[in-house]
């Protein structure tokens, strides 16, 4: 694979690569399909994202990241055993990501037919063909949206992940989720949905979920916490309901609000008129009763009759029952 020296941009910007190879012989559907999951895993440490197109013993894949990392990847693909004449087809430096939430996707349909003629490992290559390719599957990653099926089943496999895994060893956060806020408290309500399912399906006990949560509750420490807003507009306090399983909805509210400029106190006691004392304390001038993502014993409905308790309480206050509904609205 011949080198190339590419000027490095003043400003930063997001390197990416396009290549294409030739699969060897046995390579099947299947294979490349684990192909792409170890992928996924591994570009998702390294903050690397994109596409690839397989069939008619074609690859063809687009990477983008930091140049280190891209560059690093592309250099272990080349020597990857499992396809040969690689060729980089395009490389270079672009404002932003095309594939942001995809650590690498298998595209729908095959390598464009154009590629496939062409003579591989024997410049020129048919980069026309392949770029058109790149430009379809883009737009249908921006068409499709975060929470289309793609995204989804990254999210069923990272919720799975962290039923299993080993306290010492967790999985990342998704890269997309390490740096913005609203994009992370998505994948906290996605993985909870996915365990509300596993739960509703007998495919997950109550104890995988417990477990699960509990590590997905480190993730979300172990990425920062908000802190207090210098200046603030309205000061809301977030009620745990007394007994409830799981406080990680709380603390995800407290941290997009804090986040809006808004100070935030969260009540958890014991019992309920503890509750309301704590809340007379603080002196909030809206509350919000928090419920449990994924309500396995039915505490939606009791942490909803708390919230009118709470309303009742506090007649001349907005209360929000939120034991439902998305965490980043």
């Amino acid at each position: 694979m011949e080198h190339v020296m590419l000027a490095v941009p003043d400003e930063p910007r997001v390197f990416r690569l396009a290549h294409a190879s030739r699969a060897t012989p046995e390579i099947a559907r299947s294979s490349v399909s684990t192909i792409v999951n170890e992928a996924v895993e591994s570009n998702r440490r390294n903050h690397v994202s994109g596409v690839l197109f397989s069939g008619n013993g074609i690859f063809l894949q687009w990477l983008e990241g930091k140049a280190d990392d891209v560059c690093g990847l592309m250099s272990r693909i080349s020597v990857d055993p499992r396809h040969s004449q690689v060729t980089v087809l395009s490389a270079g430096w672009t404002k932003a990501r095309r594939f942001p939430r995809w650590p690498m996707q298998l595209a729908d349909d095959p390598a464009p037919q154009g590629l496939i003629n062409a003579p591989l490992g024997v410049a020129p290559c048919d980069v026309d063909h392949a770029m058109i390719a790149f430009d379809r599957a883009a737009e249908r990653h921006r068409v499709q949206g975060p929470d289309a099926g793609a995204a989804t089943v990254t999210i069923a496999r990272f919720a799975d992940s962290l039923m299993t895994c080993d306290a010492a060893a967790l999985p990342d956060l998704p890269w997309t989720a390490q740096t913005d806020l609203r994009t992370r408290a998505r994948v906290v309500d996605e993985v909870c949905a996915a365990f509300a399912d596993g739960w509703q399906s007998n495919t997950r006990s109550s104890a995988d979920i417990a477990i699960g949560l509990a590590h997905l509750n480190c993730l979300w420490q172990r990425a920062g916490r908000t802190s207090r807003p210098i200046k603030t507009r309205h000061r809301v306090a977030i009620v745990v309901p007394p007994g409830s399983s799981e406080i990680l909805g709380a603390i995800v509210k407290a941290d997009l609000l804090r986040a809006a400029g808004m100070p935030v106190c969260i009540v958890m006691e014991p019992d309920a008129e503890a509750s309301f004392a704590a809340l007379g304390r603080s002196a909030p001038t809206s509350i919000i009763v928090t419920g449990p993502r994924v309500g396995l014993t039915g505490e939606a409905a009791r942490d909803v009759a708390f919230a009118e308790r709470v309303q009742a309480r506090f007649p001349d206050l907005p209360v929000g029952d939120r034991a439902s509904g998305p965490l980043s609205d």
